[in-house]
């Protein structure tokens, strides 16, 4: 309505400068005189999701598409509110809707996309986010997108096309950078992997490691690959116990090089570790927590994250093929124990 229209550019503005209260007063004083002012209506939902009240935003949408069953936007909007309360049906109809109505939509495309994905549905969800693509190929999101659903269905150079391009749109998007890693990783493409993995949006060491450690990283060097003999190197892992676990395959070779090696590792690990590698000094430590990490030595040579050994030791096929063997060892006793308790069940 004409004269409305002033008070919904000023809710408007209220509500994308985050001035809420604002932007519900002025949406009431509209309704006040126009009760099916489709527009204050939307934006009152809006308000009210942006609040988690879903029950309310789900009552002013449904108005909405009663009143203006062709507003994409709307559609859209109450499609994110499905998705949020896990009903992906509901959140897949609506998208589809909106597309109906607006094929260009862009936001719709995407997130329907993603939609479909998180079902599984991988075919469908490569369809429309090419679509994206095509609509906005210069949003590394869009690009981010389609890669992982290269992924899903195969097509790794495709996927790893897409992450080029959203880093030469972003260069600083780390979690392409690290996506695009595992891509050369399956391509056999190490040395440029490992480059791109090193760049992984891993946690920042303030928030996983004690002042104690830190003070000590920041005054010691990274490891560059240089010779380690002689020399005191501290591995420690920066994320997962699976991953440690995985790059732990390398210590081996940094003791045959000579280093007297120190881990930092997940305390469940360190009886494992310990027992693995004798000749290592190998320190539990909680990740996030500010205890001080006992044992540790004062006079560190160089400092690594143990994901980033593989720069300086897996850079070709062989690599890998040459250090097929077990390299941890489960405690003797304990696997006595566990025989001798399936020997006595019997046969069968």
């Amino acid at each position: 309505m004409p004269e409305t229209s002033p008070l919904v550019a000023e809710a408007t503005a209220a509500f994308r400068g985050g001035r809420l209260e604002q932007a519900q007063e002025l949406c009431e004083r509209i309704l006040s005189a126009h009760s099916d002012d489709a527009m204050a209506l939307h934006l009152l939902g809006s308000i009210a999701a942006h609040r988690d009240d879903d029950a309310t935003a789900l009552e002013h949408f449904n108005r909405v598409i009663q009143l203006e069953p062709d507003n994409a936007s709307v559609l859209a909007d109450r499609a994110l509110l499905y998705e949020r309360q896990a009903r992906p049906a509901e959140a897949e109809a609506d998208y589809r809707a909106a597309l109906e109505r607006r094929s260009d939509f862009f936001e719709a495309c995407h997130n329907l996309a993603v939609v479909l994905r998180r079902q599984e549905r991988f075919e469908e969800s490569f369809a429309y986010s090419r679509r994206t693509i095509e609509l906005r190929p210069r949003s590394e999101m869009a690009q981010f997108h389609h890669a992982l659903n290269c992924e899903l269905v195969g097509d790794v150079e495709g996927a790893l096309a897409c992450y080029d391009r959203a880093l030469q749109i972003k260069p600083d998007f780390a979690e392409a950078r690290a996506n695009r890693a595992l891509c050369k990783l399956l391509l056999g493409q190490f040395h440029d992997a490992w480059e791109d993995y090193a760049y992984r949006d891993a946690y920042r060491l303030e928030q996983i490691f004690p002042k104690q450690l830190i003070e000590q990283l920041q005054s010691t060097p990274a490891w560059d690959g240089s010779l380690l003999a002689g020399k005191r190197l501290l591995v420690y892992g920066d994320q997962g116990i699976g991953d440690e676990i995985l790059f732990a395959s390398i210590f081996a070779e940094l003791i045959e090089q000579g280093c007297r090696l120190v881990v930092i590792c997940d305390p469940r690990l360190q009886p494992l570790l310990a027992r693995s590698f004798p000749a290592a000094t190998i320190l539990g430590h909680v990740l996030h927590s500010n205890a001080p990490i006992a044992g540790l030595p004062d006079d560190i040579d160089f400092h690594i994250p143990s994901g980033h050994l593989p720069r300086f030791l897996r850079l070709k096929t062989e690599d890998f093929a040459d250090r097929a063997a077990p390299y941890l060892f489960a405690d003797p006793q304990q696997v006595a124990a566990w025989r001798a308790r399936f020997d006595a069940l019997g046969a069968g």
